[in-house]
C-alpha cells in the first residue's frame, strides 16, 4: 500500500492503473484495501493532498 500511497502523492496516474500496478486485479479490491490501511478512499486522499 506504501507504493500505491507514493504513487497517489507525486503522480496524476489514475487510480486504476495505480491499481494494477499495486498488483490488484480489480478497482474495486483496491478501494477496499486502500480503504481499509488508510480509512479514506483514494479519492478522498488525493483531495486531501491537494
Amino acid at each position: 500500500m506504501r507504493k500505491a500511497i507514493d504513487l497517489l502523492e507525486s503522480t496524476r496516474i489514475s487510480s486504476t492503473d495505480i491499481s494494477f500496478r499495486t498488483g490488484y486485479e480489480t478497482l474495486s479490491s483496491f478501494y477496499k484495501a486502500f480503504k481499509k490501511e488508510t480509512g479514506i478512499s483514494p479519492k478522498d486522499f488525493c483531495k486531501m493532498i491537494e
